[in-house]
């Protein structure tokens, strides 16, 4: 769950969030409609943690993860379209590293910090368990395909690509 309690974000003398709140449950999709300067880049970049509200509050529910694109996006030169995909999943990567120190980890103490390393263990886990890693390739291929590119464009380099 993602919330969002009485934003507030000012501009100089211009009111850009003015007690704006909502929530997102899980597996909720939604939508961001306004006009150019309505302050819908300002309230993503408040909910990503890349900005602060003048006051208010986000709030994430247990195991939420917020992932920002900005309008420009920072593509690294001779990337293929999908190295540039798995980007948006270097998280899963993350928390895997982590589970293997972890699992080394309990091999070397005991008692009550073995309780402790276990524990943190399980909640790595169930967040590597949500990321579902066994279908990110296939996530990709629909989410680009989607976007109308073939299977094939997944090898290119970002560099052919336009617009």
């Amino acid at each position: 769950m993602i919330g969002v309690v009485k934003l507030q974000k000012h501009f100089g003398g211009l009111t850009v969030l003015d007690g704006i709140s909502f929530a997102v449950n899980p597996g909720e999709r939604v939508a961001l409609v306004g006009a150019n300067g309505s302050g819908k880049t300002t309230l993503f970049k408040i909910v990503a943690g890349l900005e602060e509200p003048d006051g208010g509050e986000v709030v994430l529910g247990p195991g939420a993860q917020i992932g920002y694109l900005g309008q420009e996006g920072q593509l690294t030169p001779g990337r293929t379209l999908y190295q540039e995909m798995m980007d948006v999943f270097g998280h899963v990567e993350i928390l895997e590293k982590r589970m293997r120190e972890l699992e080394e980890e309990m091999g070397k103490v005991q008692g009550e910090e073995l309780e402790r390393v276990m524990e943190e263990y399980a909640r790595v886990q169930t967040r590597f368990d949500h990321a579902d890693p066994a279908t990110l390739d296939a996530r990709i291929h629909k989410v680009t395909g989607g976007l109308g590119f073939l299977a094939e464009d997944l090898q290119k380099d970002c560099k052919v690509f336009s617009g």
